[in-house]
């Protein structure tokens, strides 16, 4: 059996290789798809790799798991072995993985399907945008509050708390931030808005999604936020492990006296 450890990194990975005879080899790969598909032709049957699941690991997972061979995605909490080791390289992360591989010791990280993992990349970046959108108000909000203004409308963003907006008198400097801050609101409204449509449109062929919203409270897109988290749900065991895995179970750490 070969056993390959790959410490990946944004622009190259580190790896080392243990063949048969426990000899090592190390090298480097730069994070390219051509590279990683030269890389990938390498690989047989009797051939074992593991890496640490990084935010590029997944589509390097994807690249790998079409040839022949066994890729492990290894869970970086708990490959404890590196975190605390004294001496810290990248060449030596990638032998340590290697030889808990070779071990059998890897605490493996589940892989999303490829459409999970995209719903996924989709269902993040609305939170980025509904962040921006979000700091976008307060900078208005701020702008109105440093001259004493308040605005008579609840909703400061609705069709009338718009048109408030747009007559309130405000120094010609708080004036350039709002207006540029009403522009970019717009942007990222619309933006949002397309993003949505999309997501809607993915939902409408899950059905999974209208028996999660059979759960009162569970909208269309806390839906697919459940449903790209979790999975398949037949890789938990009971209704418990689900439970633990989406953190709704407390836990307990006890040591001596001590009990948190």
């Amino acid at each position: 059996m070969r056993f390959i450890g790959l410490d990946v990194h944004q622009k190259y990975a580190e790896g080392c290789e243990i063949g048969p005879n426990k000899q090592k080899r190390r090298f480097r790969i730069a994070n390219t798809r051509e590279s990683w598909e030269e890389f990938a032709k390498t690989l047989d049957p009797n051939t074992r790799v593991v890496m640490e699941a990084t935010s590029n690991a997944f589509w390097i997972h994807d690249i790998l798991s079409d040839y022949p061979g066994q890729v492990v995605v290894a869970n970086p909490l708990k490959t404890r072995a590196i975190a605390e080791a004294r001496v810290k390289t990248d060449a030596l992360d990638a032998q340590i993985l290697a030889q808990l591989l070779a071990a059998d010791f890897i605490p493996e990280s589940w892989v999303p399907s490829k459409e999970e993992y995209q719903l996924r990349i989709l269902l993040n970046h609305r939170i980025r945008l509904a962040k921006i959108r979000t700091m976008l108000k307060n900078k208005i909000h701020a702008a109105l509050i440093r001259n004493g203004i308040q605005s008579p409308w609840s909703d400061l963003f609705g069709v009338n708390g718009r048109k408030y907006l747009e007559k309130v008198s405000l120094p010609e400097t708080e004036q350039i931030v709002v207006c540029s801050s009403l522009k970019l609101l717009d942007f990222v409204q619309q933006e949002m808005n397309s993003l949505e449509g999309d997501l809607f449109a993915r939902a409408r062929t899950n059905p999974n999604v209208p028996l999660l919203m059979g759960i009162p409270g569970i909208s269309v897109l806390s839906a697919l936020t459940i449903l790209a988290e979790i999975g398949d749900i037949n890789r938990f065991q009971s209704p418990k492990k689900l439970a633990c895995y989406a953190g709704l179970v407390p836990s307990v750490h006890q040591s001596g006296k001590t009990r948190l």
